[in-house]
């Protein structure tokens, strides 16, 4: 579903900070359904950004335990804004990250997250 929505232009990870700059595919089929006329990243699709940032972060395959906090503050229009900017940390515990972030475009902040992620067991 997401092959080829965005591409990691930056990735930077120092101890349990991070920051990420994504470029998002305006073009992406995804947006041809959500919305046609007024391009809108729908909210379950920046989780699963941020989901694989916790995973590059812990070169682990994750799944999303609890979603805490969530603040979704302004729509993210990629033909408006199309670098998506991700700050923020993530503490490892025992088998368990907690990836605490804001999104933001050059702009506006976008999200306020805070999730908490654990090591993927295939069942």
């Amino acid at each position: 579903m997401l092959k080829n929505f965005s591409e990691i232009i930056q990735q930077q990870f120092e101890e349990d900070q991070f920051e990420v700059r994504l470029k998002l595919n305006a073009d992406h089929e995804l947006y041809k359904g959500h919305f046609p006329d007024q391009k809108v990243t729908p909210a379950v699709v920046m989780i699963h950004l941020f989901k694989q940032i916790a995973e590059d972060f812990s070169a682990e395959e994750l799944q999303l335990e609890e979603a805490s906090n969530l603040k979704f503050l302004n729509v993210l229009d990629p033909d408006q804004e199309n670098v998506l900017i991700c700050t923020g940390s993530i503490e490892k515990q025992e088998n368990k990250f907690i990836l605490k972030a804001i999104a933001k475009t050059s702009l506006k902040v976008i999200a306020k997250v805070k999730l908490i992620f654990t090591t993927f067991v295939d069942h």
